[in-house]
């Protein structure tokens, strides 16, 4: 009874921003991807579970359980995981036959440049992984420490020692604490 009072709360919220907002407003979980509208909830994707939403421009950056998902229009939704690093998985169903499955690993955090939508950073529990070309390709920044443990990355420009600015990615590590590059 509880769930369904705190839920109603939420939808009501959540409408309510809808009403004054002039974008759309959106809402992920493990089924996917929803807009949420004075006329109601809509599914609208469920390409994968949804843990972030990022706006990047006029397109729209999802951290999900596949990967990187990206759409223009909220009708199109494509994968940005090309040169990110994939784990193989070997999979046995109940008559014993062994399959190989390409699998993403479980990707922490994304988030886009303050002010150049095509520079983003995400990282695995491992490694950090930048981007300033929207995502087509992928460049390996490593980690802060030799145990896994990131759980948050950032990037945005900050002066150097001459005052000169600099492209700079922050990441947040449990064990080693925050670095930067």
């Amino acid at each position: 009874m509880k769930c369904k009072i705190l839920l109603s709360a939420v939808l009501a919220l959540c409408n309510l921003l809808a009403l004054y907002s002039a974008d759309v407003f959106l809402a992920g979980n493990e089924s996917g991807l929803y807009e949420i509208s004075v006329g109601g909830v809509k599914h609208i994707w469920g390409g994968a579970a949804v843990y972030k939403i990022v706006k990047a421009a006029d397109r729209r950056l999802f951290l999900t359980d596949r990967g990187i998902a990206v759409t223009d229009d909220l009708k199109t939704f494509s994968f940005l995981n090309a040169s990110l690093p994939k784990k193989i998985v070997k999979h046995i169903d109940e008559k014993g036959s062994r399959t190989f499955v390409e699998k993403m690993p479980q990707l922490k955090d994304l988030e886009v440049h303050p002010s150049n939508p095509d520079i983003f950073v995400t990282a695995s529990s491992s490694k950090v992984f930048l981007t300033t070309d929207g995502g087509k390709s992928w460049l390996d920044l490593g980690a802060n420490g030799v145990i896994n443990g990131i759980k948050a990355v950032n990037v945005l420009d900050m002066p150097d020692g001459a005052g000169k600015s600099r492209l700079t990615v922050f990441v947040s590590h449990a064990l080693y604490g925050t670095a930067w590059m």
